[in-house]
């Protein structure tokens, strides 16, 4: 086919697969000949194959096709229509091996960008998958298993720390010895002993009913949202053709421009994925000292220690959906409001406005997912 003639007007699907969360990973090929993958949770395979194939992509990332294909180095070598097949042919090959949503350039200042562009749309994705294991299938279940022998074995330390609660609560609520002969004042806190024996040792059964429970709320959340999809961020092309067209001198600036980008995504690309590490194992600390904070609701005058403990673990549990909700929103706005690019400026300054708006977006999502745990104790007065 060679530029002018039929042109299609819908996305070639190139692959299709199910990813082990249940998400649809979908890669395919616009009419402007540029690869595109992204996620669809909560519709059927039917369905996301017809949003893929119908999706604007490249309007979607802020792409602007008016130019012929771009293969520069081999319009001299290969001669009239086969430029425009064998460019599409290379250029697909290259994109199943590297990634990317943007055609891959020769570069450097582009391709250092785009690299620290997928990045973060990798971190982003990891972010998604992470949110929605569980911690018993994490890392294959093999840390799991360390937690549920760390708990079995605190489970006796609990049971000594339930009988000095439990003394405890009773001579501090006891006025006189008279209140021991009191029924009530004895069947009180046997019931409350007995109660504290069974959390101590179900301590784990407590703890993963309680994470199911906030689990399921993440669930919702990202299943009510139609299928979208995350959202990438890639290089506009105008953006790109512009930085190729500088010159060696002038594209010294250029140079320093995408060192310091690309070491402040990277960076808060890294800072994003391992504050959702962070999460997962403070889950696993929760879960393995469990008994011993549990033991506290033996007395009366101890209890306090327990429901704290129960407080923050629901607190670190529903983090997740703030996570969700962050990303969600952070995809949202990308998609509709991507930053703009004005070429009436020169490169540099083109270059500089471009990062510094992109770099304003992520540390606004990077913001926000570090401040889920405040933000959960503000909004359920935790």
């Amino acid at each position: 086919t060679t530029m002018g003639k039929y042109k299609r007007k819908h996305n070639r699907i190139t692959s299709c697969e199910e990813t082990p969360n249940g998400y649809w990973k979908i890669w395919v090929v616009t009419p402007n000949d540029q690869i595109h993958h992204h996620l669809y949770i909560g519709i059927s395979k039917k369905d996301a194959l017809r949003r893929a194939r119908t999706t604007d992509f490249d309007r979607a990332a802020g792409l602007v096709f008016n130019e012929p294909s771009r293969c520069r180095s081999l319009n001299r070598a290969i001669p009239g229509p086969y430029i425009i097949i064998y460019c599409r042919k290379m250029r697909l090959h290259l994109r199943r091996f590297f990634g990317g949503g943007v055609f891959l350039s020769d570069n450097w200042v582009v391709g250092n960008l785009q690299s620290a562009f997928d990045t973060w749309n990798d971190k982003l994705t990891e972010i998604w998958s992470l949110i929605t294991t569980t911690p018993q299938t994490f890392r294959g279940g093999a840390i799991w298993t360390t937690i549920v022998t760390i708990n079995d074995a605190l489970k006796a330390v609990g049971y000594g720390l339930l009988v000095l609660f439990f003394a405890m609560g009773i001579f501090q609520s006891a006025v006189s010895f008279r209140d021991f002969q009191r029924p009530e004042f004895v069947l009180r806190h046997f019931i409350r002993f007995l109660l504290a024996k069974v959390a101590v040792g179900s301590a784990m059964d407590i703890m993963t009913a309680i994470f199911s429970v906030c689990g399921s709320v993440v669930q919702t959340v990202m299943g009510n949202i139609g299928g979208m999809a995350t959202a990438g961020i890639t290089m506009p092309q105008e953006m790109v053709d512009t930085i190729e067209s500088v010159g060696f001198l002038a594209s010294i600036p250029l140079w320093l421009v995408s060192l310091l980008g690309s070491l402040f995504i990277t960076i808060m690309s890294f800072i994003l994925i391992l504050t959702v590490y962070g999460r997962f194992f403070r889950l696993y600390f929760y879960t393995a000292l469990a008994p011993l904070p549990l033991a506290s609701f033996a007395g009366e005058g101890t209890s306090f220690a327990g429901k704290a403990f129960l407080k923050s673990y629901i607190g670190v549990c529903m983090e997740g959906a703030v996570i969700v909700l962050a990303c969600l929103i952070f995809s949202a706005f990308m998609s509709s409001g991507a930053p703009v690019v004005d070429t009436s400026l020169s490169a540099v300054t083109m270059s500089w406005q471009y990062i510094g708006e992109v770099i304003f977006n992520m540390l606004v999502l990077v913001g926000l997912v570090k401040g889920a745990e405040r933000i959960v104790r503000e909004m359920f007065g935790l």
